[in-house]
C-alpha cells in the first residue's frame, strides 16, 4: 500500500489517476519525527533500558492510528498491523513495568 484510503477535501492528498488518497507516508514520516524529537526531550528523564519500550509504545501507537487511514484487510474490527500494534503496546509497557520493579527492588536491596 503506497497510499491510503480514498478521501476527498485533503490538504496534501496523495493523487493516483486523479483520485485523492491519504497520504499515508507522510503520516508515518510526520509520526516518526514527532516521536524522535520527544524521545529527545525525554531522553535525560527515562531510567536505563526505558528508551526503546517507551519508542516502541510510541510508535505502536501512531501506527495503529495510521492503519485507520490504510486501506487493509481486516481481521474483526481491526487491521492485521492494529491487532500487532495492540500486542507491541502491551508488551512494551509491560517491559516499562518490569524494568522499573526490577530496579525498585534491586535499590531496595543494597539500602
Amino acid at each position: 500500500d503506497l497510499y491510503g484510503k480514498q478521501a476527498a477535501d485533503l490538504i496534501m492528498p496523495f493523487v493516483v489517476n486523479g483520485f485523492e488518497y491519504h497520504n499515508v507516508p507522510l503520516y508515518t514520516s510526520v509520526s516518526s519525527f514527532g516521536i524522535f524529537i520527544f524521545l529527545m526531550i525525554v531522553r535525560t528523564k527515562l531510567r536505563a533500558g526505558e528508551m526503546l519500550p517507551v519508542y516502541l509504545v510510541l510508535y505502536s501507537a501512531a501506527r495503529f492510528i495510521i492503519e485507520f487511514y490504510r486501506d487493509s484487510s481486516m481481521i474483526g474490527i481491526l487491521s492485521l498491523a492494529q491487532w500487532v500494534s495492540l500486542a507491541l503496546t502491551m508488551t512494551s509497557i509491560g517491559w516499562i513495568i518490569y524494568q522499573r520493579q526490577k530496579i525498585d527492588y534491586s535499590s531496595n536491596r543494597r539500602g
